[in-house]
């Protein structure tokens, strides 16, 4: 140990010292722990390539150098890290660029990003363009989207258009997308309904005709490119060095690439021989000769880990599941305890990028529709997988042996929407639970519905109609997202009917009020933090909570003559934000499963009628209404009834 734990931070190294933070302010220490510059500092980064790091002192960024003395003798109001010999200073609210003297040499812009490959990024007035050591923009033009700038070249979009912008500032195209250069080649999609691939030089002219349906870019001096269904490798002349045989094909790494024929996995050298027969179901990319492969241990369907808190509670080995096939979607939502950090960041990713490569080799495609990895959740949907059950309990069984913290599981079937003559279904629906065992019904009455949901068998549907109509409104992305359902709800022991009573309410009794204790009590059980993970962390609104129509806690007693005879019941609200999970970026659903597991415990531990009338309340999503069916909204409010015997 260097320096004993007495440091309140430290940075990252590089020129042989480190960055510091004792007693709330930075200095720097060298690689044996010495103190070579005390700290008196109040901020401080690592020394980049130019030997140069941002202080800041008395409120002012510069740049020291390695031996302590100020590089400048100017402060600016903020420094980002040099690159290629060039700063970049905020001077009054604009970024410019400024030489390592401190002399600006370029006019003002709203962000410069690094020089890379001596260009660099900037925007302005939410446009984009690049720029040279010396502040001149390239090709006087700015764009939509700009992609870094390498070998000479960078796409750009204006509009729905891409092109490829030079060296001189010359644009090429237009096409339907263009891609950043790899061996000196920018890959380009022609317009139209072909998409055919093709690859550009630095110079402008096109190196290989569009021709092929995909392609990946150069490396090692050779792109592997798809034609008539099938893979093969090309030079930066466009010579294909083998008919195309294939089923997938990946990038070359120290003359050697990794294939597939059918869903096993081979590697071939630049020569396209075969070096190792697929055989295997995963081998990753080589590095220094070697390349790490895997055989994966296929199992059946059974129970999940009892660590985790799983929706639904069998996983993939609910019956719900049986049958999933290459016509329905999939979702998986996995939440971890804390963030995952360090080895265990990487191994996650090794682990969805293994999955995810076997999934494409058994869909014959892209079986990942949707993808979304963060340190603290992952949530994939997939599609157009022969076995998506079994496939995704593969991921769920690597994810466990490699003991990762798995704390939540959410799992959704999805198929085509059956054509209620509604665009907002987005073309999924929710799958129905196998025991569930009636779809909508409507009633002409009140009474009629309760007495269907006191007595008849099967009861009434547990929920509106099937594609459930739970949306929030996407300000960014100007559109309705609708919450990814698992099945409908339904419990083996408690009937879950959907439509509720608002009358009849009495004054509250100890009766009321030991109610509104239990459901308090079994709600805290259930959404304890120990099972049950939100996001985010910071913002956990808490377990739901009973609440009566003047927003007091517990709930009202109602009496009421339903279906021929007197019943006695209990009404309350519980806050849909309450029961809010999001997995990511328009991906959430409402923990409303979990919700009627906690009711039903209260309802047990109670001797309640094993009954839960429930009805979402909410704003209405703008969206087109449709007559005869229900509007979709945003909810914002459960009211759920329980009655006794």
């Amino acid at each position: 140990m260097l320096v004993p734990p007495s440091l309140e931070d430290v940075g990252g190294c590089g020129h042989g010292l480190i960055p510091f933070k004792r007693g709330g302010r930075w200095g720097y220490l060298d690689r044996t722990g010495r103190v070579v510059m005390p700290p008196i500092y109040d901020e401080a980064d690592e020394f980049g390539k130019d030997g140069l790091a941002v202080v800041t002192e008395d409120g002012r960024d510069g740049y020291l150098d390695t031996r302590g003395y100020w590089r400048m003798t100017v402060r600016f109001d903020a420094l980002a890290p040099s690159s290629d010999g060039r700063g970049r200073a905020r001077l009054g609210g604009l970024w410019h660029v400024i030489d390592l003297d401190g002399n600006v040499v370029s006019e003002g812009f709203d962000e410069i990003l690094p020089f890379m490959s001596g260009m660099a990024r900037v925007a302005r007035d939410g446009q984009l363009a690049y720029i040279d050591p010396d502040g001149r923009v390239l090709g006087d033009a700015w764009f939509d989207e700009a992609l870094p700038y390498a070998d000479g070249l960078a796409p750009v979009q204006r509009g729905d258009e891409w092109f490829v912008l030079d060296a001189r500032g010359a644009l090429h195209g237009p096409y339907a997308r263009a891609m950043p250069p790899t061996d000196g080649l920018a890959r380009f999609v022609e317009p139209g309904p072909s998409g055919a691939v093709g690859f550009l030089a630095a110079d402008g002219t096109v190196r290989v005709p569009a021709r092929y349906c995909s392609a990946l870019g150069f490396h090692d001096g050779l792109a592997a490119v798809q034609r008539d269904g099938l893979w093969t490798y090309i030079d930066t002349t466009g010579r294909e060095i083998h008919p195309p045989y294939w089923h997938r094909a990946g990038s070359f790494h120290d003359g050697l690439a990794t294939v597939r024929y059918g869903t096993r996995a081979g590697v071939v050298d630049r020569a396209g021989q075969v070096v190792v027969a697929p055989q295997y179901d995963v081998i990753d990319a080589f590095s220094a000769g070697r390349a790490a492969f895997k055989q994966l241990q296929w199992r059946a369907l059974g129970p999940p880990p009892p660590e985790w808190h799983v929706t639904p509670r069998d996983g993939l080995a609910f019956r719900g599941f049986a049958g999933a096939g290459v016509d329905d979607e999939l979702r998986v939502s996995i939440g971890f305890r804390g963030e995952v950090r360090g080895d265990d960041s990487l191994r996650l990713q090794q682990l969805v990028d293994m999955w995810r490569d076997v999934a494409d080799a058994h869909a014959g495609g892209d079986a990942v529709r949707d993808e979304w990895i963060a340190d603290h959740a992952v949530s994939l949907r997939v599609g157009d997988l022969p076995y998506p059950a079994e496939l995704l309990q593969l991921l769920l069984a690597e994810l466990h042996a490699a003991r990762l913290p798995v704390q939540d599981v959410a799992l959704a079937r999805l198929r085509p929407a059956t054509d209620h003559g509604l665009p907002f279904t987005a073309g999924w629906e929710a799958v129905p639970d196998p025991d569930d065992p009636r779809g909508p019904a409507v009633f002409d009455t009140f009474d009629l519905y309760a007495a269907a949901a006191f007595d008849a068998t099967p009861p009434p549907a547990s929920e509106s109609p099937p594609h459930l109509l739970a949306g929030r409104w996407d300000g960014r992305g100007q559109r309705v997202v609708y919450a990814e359902r698992t099945f409908t709800l339904h419990l083996p022991d408690v009937r879950i009917c959907y439509g509720v009573l608002q009358d009849g309410f009495v004054a509250p009794d100890a009766r009321s009020a030991a109610v509104g204790e239990a459901l308090t009590d079994a709600l805290d059980r259930r959404f304890d933090r120990r099972r049950v993970w939100f996001f985010p962390p910071g913002k956990d609104p808490g377990p739901p909570r009973p609440f009566t129509r003047d927003n007091r806690p517990g709930v009202e007693p109602i009496h009421a003559h339903l279906a021929g005879a007197p019943r006695r019941g209990y009404g309350f609200a519980i806050d849909t934000h309450t029961c809010l999970h999001d997995v990511g970026p328009g991906q959430y659903r409402y923990r409303e499963n979990e919700l009627m597991e906690g009711v039903a415990d209260a309802i047990r531990a109670l001797g309640l009628r094993p009954l839960i009338m429930w009805q979402r309340f909410g704003n209405p999503l703008p969206v087109p209404a449709h007559p005869g069916w229900a509007h979709p909204m945003e909810p914002t409010v459960y009211v759920l009834n329980l009655w006794e015997p």
